[in-house]
């Protein structure tokens, strides 16, 4: 599932430059973080347990990224909601 989610992004990101819609902005809001949770969870589950020799260290860092990823997914949410979207406020940050 992990690629077929990288492969959806490819394209997200390039039609959220020329194209943004709200479809486009709930993609982002969606894969982003699953992209990010998945990716970094699998490097945490490989090399902490090389690092600590205890399974509890894994686990909670496991959990606590559980948490930042779901509150990325709640910011962008706030952001297509009540906000100007994830494409917009990107540019806005561009333009700065």
């Amino acid at each position: 599932m992990f690629r077929y989610i990288s492969v959806i992004m490819i394209g997200v990101y390039p039609a959220a430059i020329l194209a943004p819609t709200p479809v486009i902005d709930w993609a982002i809001t969606i894969f982003f973080p699953l992209h990010s949770y998945w990716g970094t969870k699998e490097v945490l589950s490989d090399y902490l347990p090389e690092i600590f020799s205890t399974k509890a260290v894994t686990t909670t860092a496991v959990y606590i990224w559980t948490g930042i990823s779901v509150l990325t997914f709640l910011g962008l949410a706030y952001l297509n909601i009540y906000d100007v979207g994830v494409c917009k406020a990107v540019a806005m940050l561009w333009k700065l």
